[in-house]
Order: structure tokens, then sequence, then C-alpha cells
């Protein structure tokens, strides 16, 4: 099955997809696709560390679990968040045009 590459810089996990830990690892699902999917092993650390703020600063957040330095990290990390963007995980890319504000910010 193919899917469509979406931007890891987006940010944010999307807000629709459902995970639950078990035994150690976390299973996805996605409603909209009807799809679900296993993490396991360093997914299992990225995902957690995207929950706790999204893809900026990811690196040290996962770093900082596992006790190790970000840049000893860095390729795995980032060869994860590819694989999610290639899964959908993440919310589109807002447009400049769009102009709904950011929830939080002064409409």
């Amino acid at each position: 099955m193919t899917s469509e590459l979406q931007d890891p810089e987006a940010g944010q996990l999307r807000s629709d997809l459902a995970a639950v830990v078990i035994d150690g690892d976390i299973v996805v699902y996605d409603a909209a696709r009807s799809e679900s999917h296993v993490l396991a092993g360093g997914a299992v650390a990225v995902w957690m560390a995207l929950e706790d703020g999204g893809v900026a600063g990811v690196v040290e957040r996962v770093a900082a679990a596992v006790g190790l330095e970000p840049a000893a990290l860095a390729d795995e990390i980032h060869s994860v968040l590819q694989s999610f963007g290639q899964l959908g995980f993440f919310d589109p890319p807002r447009s400049a045009e769009d102009p709904t504000p950011e929830p939080g910010s002064p409409g």
C-alpha cells in the first residue's frame, strides 16, 4: 500500500489518532484510514516525545529519556519521523493564507 508523504515538520501528531500502550509497544489506530500500526523499540520513545511537545526538540527529549547524547540518536529519530510522516501521523502543514489562529494565540 502506498501512502502520501506528509512533512514531519508539520510539528504535531494528528489529534484524531488513538494510541494505547500494550506490553511496551504502542498500538496506533487511524480511524480516518481504517489502519492500525504497532510501534516498537525506538519508535515508542519518539512517539512519547512527540506527545510531550511535537517535532521541535524531539531529538533532545528522546536522548534525555534514554540517557544518550542527541547526536548519537539524531539519524535514527529523523528516520522514525520520516516513517511517521509517510504513515500520515502528522497534522498537515498550515497554509500562510489560513486565517484560523493557532490554539492559544490571540485571535
